[in-house]
């Protein structure tokens, strides 16, 4: 980017008169700015993931005016250098990459950051209702029951699934 022509002109004189002078063109290129970029290497699903933009590496005297942050999962968005927040809905491995726009234009890719976004763990509850007495020997019972846990991501914003069931008791008959 910003490729300057320059002409570099070297004069040599010695000492009985003699002199010569020599020129040679040149390309002066710009080198594109890094940016260092931390965060974890792993995420839960529909939880907060912290991005933090480092310091910028540039061989030259130009000052960064903006960050573009492309979260690798199709959202991309203004960041600003410290910490910047994301949510992964889905489970997957993604690169995050930040372009750097300065004086010399939009230098993409500047930085680069691998994360992996595994399932929702948790515990699950069961709630089992009453029955009103244990059936006979050799007979069975029927009480309803409710299963409450992660959702797995499977709907972007919910925390946890219900799932009616049906649980069948019975009393070994008398031997």
């Amino acid at each position: 980017m910003n490729a300057t022509a320059r002409t570099i002109q070297v004069a040599v004189s010695d000492g009985d008169g003699g002199s010569s002078v020599q020129t040679k063109a040149v390309t002066v290129n710009n080198v594109a700015p890094t940016i260092a970029l931390t965060g974890a290497a792993n995420v839960v699903e529909d939880t907060t993931y912290t991005l933090t933009l480092g310091a910028v590496t540039d061989p030259g005297q130009d000052t960064v005016t903006a960050y573009i942050i492309d979260w690798g999962d199709g959202t991309v968005e203004p960041g600003s250098a410290g910490d910047n927040t994301h949510t992964y809905a889905n489970l997957g491995d993604y690169t995050i990459t930040v372009d750097l726009t300065d004086e010399d234009g939009t230098h993409t890719d500047a930085g680069s950051k691998a994360v992996t976004v595994t399932a929702a763990t948790g515990t699950v509850a069961v709630e089992v209702g009453r029955m009103r007495r244990w059936p006979k020997a050799g007979r069975s019972a029927v009480a309803s029951a409710s299963v409450t846990g992660p959702t797995m991501g499977r709907r972007a914003g919910a925390t946890a699934s219900t799932m009616a069931m049906a649980a069948l008791w019975s009393r070994a008959p008398p031997r």
